[in-house]
This record gives C-alpha cells, sequence and structure tokens, in this order.
C-alpha cells in the first residue's frame, strides 16, 4: 500500500532526528573514552605517587630507628631518648675488670728526697688524759707525711744586657749575638704551653689568655698566641714532611676523612695515620686523597680513595656490621644476621691467632660460607617486588640489596684481614685520629681562613705523632722551638 506524502515527511524527520541523536551520543562517547583514558593516566600516576609516598614514609619510619649502634650517625646524635645499652658489637672478653698483672702501678708515693721539710714538734697533748708533754722531749723516730702540690705560678723575667763595642777600623758598632730579637718577647716555655693547649687540649685562642690571665696574670693576648701557633707551624714543616714520607713508605696506613667549617663554607680534613703517626690535612675537595701512599691503606670504602692505584685496599668491617644490624632490626632480613655472626666469627679468629696465622683451609670455608650466603641473599632480593621509581628506567634497589652487591664486588677488600696479619678488622685507629677534629669543632667551632686550618693541622700532626712516640709533648714543641727536635721514623 503505498505511503502518503505525511507519512514520508514523518519518517525523514525521524530520521534526521536519529542521526542528530547518533552524532551526539557518539560525540559523548568519543569524549568520555578520552575522559577515561585521561582518568586512566592519572590512576596510574596517583599510584605511583601512593606508592613513592609510601616508600618516603617507611624511609621516614626507618631513620627515626637509626641510631649510633646500628649506623655511621654520633652517639651525640642520639640525644637524651639514647637507649640503654645492652648490646655492643664489640666481643666480650675473657679478661676480669681491674689491673691487669705486671702492669705498672701508678699511685701517688713518698719522695725520700722531699723539697722542703717542715717539723711539727709543738702542740703535743696525751689523747687519753689530755696532758700538756712540751717539756717531754721529743724522740729520736718519727713519722712522715707528705704533701704534693704545685709552687705559686709565676713568670720569670730574664733581662739580656748587650755591651756595644766599636771597631776601630769600620767605625762601627758591634752588639753580641742574643736569642731574642725584639726589646720584649715571650720566653720557649711560655710558647710552647700556648701551642700545646692550641694543639692538644682544643682550647681556643681567647680561652688560652685568660688562662694566662687567671693563672700568670699575664697579659697574653689572643692575637699573641696565634703568632706563636704561625711560628710553630713554619717551624714543624720539616717534621711535617718527615711524617708524610714516613707513612706513604709504611706498610699499612688509615685513612678517613670528616667534614668541618672554613672560610664560612663546608670543607673536609683528611687523616693518615697508623700506631706511629698521624698527618692531617685540610681540603675544600672531599675527593682530595693521598693518590701517591703505597702499601696497604684501609678506609671506608669511599669511592675517591679507589684513586689510589698502587695500594692494597682493605675496608672497614665495623661498618658493614652497623649497616648490618640495621637490615637484622629494621627490615628483618634473614640473611643479614647470618653474615653478621659470620664477621663476628671471623673477628674473634683474628684476636685470637695473634702469633698464629689463619690456615688456608679455614679461609678457604670462610670464603665458602660468605659466597653461600651473598648468593641467598641476592635470590631474597630479586624474588621481592621492585621498589617505586620517578623514572621507570632505572631500577632502585634496596639497602639490603645495594649492600649486597657492595660485598660482592668488594670481597678482597672485606677479607684481607683474614688474608694477612698486619691488616685490622677496623678502621678504628683512623676514627679515633679524626675524632679530635670533631672535638675541635664543638669547643671551638669552624676556621675563618685556610690558613688558620692548616696551621692547627701541622702543629695537631706533630702533637699527635709524638704522643704516638711516647714523646713528651711539652718538652719536644720546646726542642723544635730551639731547632732541637729529631723526630725519627722508621718505615715499618
Amino acid at each position: 500500500m503505498p505511503l502518503h506524502i505525511e507519512e514520508i515527511q514523518y519518517l525523514k524527520n525521524t530520521c534526521a532526528h536519529l542521526d542528530d541523536a547518533y552524532t551526539s551520543l557518539k560525540s559523548t562517547f568519543d569524549t568520555s573514552q578520552k575522559e577515561n583514558v585521561i582518568l586512566q593516566e592519572e590512576n596510574k600516576k596517583l599510584k605511583i605517587c601512593i606508592e613513592l609516598l609510601q616508600y618516603e614514609k617507611e624511609e621516614l619510619e626507618r631513620s627515626q630507628k637509626l641510631n649510633s649502634s646500628n649506623s655511621s650517625k654520633p652517639p651525640s646524635s642520639d640525644g637524651f631518648k639514647k637507649q640503654k645499652r645492652t648490646k655492643s658489637l664489640k666481643e666480650p672478653t675473657t679478661e676480669k675488670p681491674g689491673r691487669k698483672k705486671g702492669c705498672k702501678t701508678t699511685t701517688l708515693r713518698q719522695v725520700s728526697n722531699p723539697d722542703k721539710i717542715t717539723n711539727l714538734k709543738k702542740d703535743h697533748y696525751c689523747t687519753c688524759c689530755n696532758l700538756n708533754l712540751d717539756e717531754i722531749p721529743l724522740s729520736k723516730k718519727y713519722t712522715k707525711r707528705q704533701k704534693f702540690d704545685f709552687p705559686e705560678p709565676k713568670i720569670e723575667v730574664t733581662e739580656f744586657r748587650l755591651f756595644k763595642k766599636k771597631c776601630p777600623g769600620c767605625k762601627t758598632t758591634i752588639l753580641p749575638p742574643c736569642e731574642i730579637n725584639g726589646r720584649v718577647e715571650y720566653g720557649k716555655k711560655i710558647s710552647s704551653l700556648s701551642g700545646y693547649l692550641s694543639g692538644e687540649q682544643l682550647i681556643p685562642l681567647k680561652r688560652i689568655s685568660l688562662y694566662f690571665k687567671s693563672l700568670y696574670n699575664s697579659s697574653l693576648c689572643g692575637a699573641t698566641v696565634n703568632t706563636i701557633n704561625k711560628k710553630l707551624s713554619k717551624l714543624c714543616k720539616n717534621q711535617i714532611e718527615k711524617i708524610k714520607e714516613y707513612l706513604e713508605k709504611s706498610k699499612i696506613k688509615h685513612l678517613d676523612e670528616t667534614g668541618f667549617r672554613m672560610e664560612g663554607e663546608s670543607a673536609w680534613l683528611h687523616s693518615m695515620s697508623n700506631k706511629e703517626a698521624t698527618l692531617y690535612t685540610p681540603s675544600k675537595k672531599r675527593g682530595d686523597v693521598p693518590i701517591e701512599a703505597r702499601g696497604i691503606v684501609v678506609h671506608d670504602n669511599y669511592c675517591s680513595y679507589n684513586k689510589i692505584k698502587e695500594a692494597v685496599h682493605a675496608t672497614c668491617n665495623v661498618h658493614h656490621l652497623r649497616e648490618l644490624q640495621a637490615l637484622k632490626e629494621i627490615e628483618k632480613e634473614s640473611w643479614s644476621k647470618y653474615m653478621f655472626n659470620l664477621l663476628k666469627i671471623g673477628n674473634k679468629r683474628k684476636t685470637q691467632s695473634k702469633e698464629i696465622p689463619i690456615s688456608k683451609k679455614y679461609i678457604a670455608k670462610y670464603i665458602s660460607l660468605y659466597n653461600k650466603i651473598i648468593k641467598k641473599g641476592l635470590e631474597f632480593h630479586i624474588n621481592l617486588k621492585p621498589l617505586p621509581s620517578k623514572f621507570p628506567k632505572r631500577k632502585k634497589r634496596r639497602r639490603g640489596h645495594n649492600l649486597l652487591e657492595r660485598l660482592k664486588k668488594n670481597k678482597e677488600k672485606v677479607l684481607l684481614f683474614l688474608k694477612k696479619e698486619e691488616v685490622p678488622f677496623s678502621n678504628n685507629q683512623a676514627e679515633r685520629d679524626i675524632r679530635m677534629m670533631k672535638l675541635k669543632q664543638k669547643i671551638s667551632g669552624g676556621f675563618r681562613k685556610e690558613e688558620g686550618a692548616k696551621i692547627f693541622c701541622n702543629i695537631k700532626s706533630l702533637i699527635s705523632t709524638l704522643s704516638k712516640q711516647k714523646m713528651n709533648t711539652l718538652e719536644n714543641l720546646e726542642k723544635l722551638l730551639n731547632g732541637k727536635l729529631d723526630l725519627k721514623l722508621t718505615p715499618i
């Protein structure tokens, strides 16, 4: 049946409306699809952001659990919340506390030739009946009691009178030689004491001035103390060269560095030392290490020490023990416990075999266990979920994973203490020597100029070496001022 014109027109209009609706719905669908893609991308970014924030939260919580026993943080940073120490990285010893057999005592004892004698003869009374015994003659026996004390401090002034002579031929005035150049000068004893207080006791210049004022009533000011220190530093340059040459040629030396303030900026103090000598060197760069060193160098595995090509390297295992302690306590990684115990056993074996060298069979077994623990640790970390990273192409590794890679790469450096008798387990020698700079920083602060830092380092290097050589510091500083100090160091 043919359609009417009205029906055909109605159908055409309906189709047009449907086309418009379809176009509208299609544009809405396309827009929703685009929005969905954008939201999915945003969702991915937010997920990564949440993972990063979660990781940062865990890192902050971890940093709160770190202290001086499980990280490189100094004990002073533990603050008032410092926990009671119930365990230590040090092995317990079998020795009993107190004085050891054969140790020389330093108890105050009476001397046979006192400087001053006072006879107490009067006011004798009987302790029973209170009878006055002044008329009764004294017996020849007496009881000695001695008091040790300083005499009243006093500065002694010596006047040198220079009598002139005239040469009749040249008509010139001749003066005899004298040990002082100016009209008034401080003597060698005051200069050596000033240098000792500054370099050994780390007292600031103004407080040294107050010390001389209160004790000797002297007007020695801070500027004069600084001038004395400059003179001492200049005089000990030859001795510093001897110390440097000795340490570079010695069989084993310890290296370390620490930060301090110089000229209002961050700077570094490098130390090179052993049981016989110490050398301090200030520098504006942390990587300014003694690349000319030979023999065996023990350090904390800082990357710049790899510049020392002609030396055998050994790393400090106490640093490893602290890192392993943190992994045991915080991350609860099982492999860290085994590596911690293995290193402790190696250290114990090393201390027990001071005279008898460790057998090759024992070392081979020890290395085998070391390799198995590292393999187990690496397998553990490979199976873990990867850490979130802002840069997906760069895979971020956990602290334990980084430590395992270091222990694997530096196996020879870590285990050198077992293979060679002279190599210690730790770098404590350098830590003890460099602690003096931290004390100086706490007591006196930093240095205004680089020259001041070099002056202090020269004096401190000499004083530390004198102490290690068991030489009297004050006497030898006075010898240095007189040009008579002879520091004999023979490379071992």
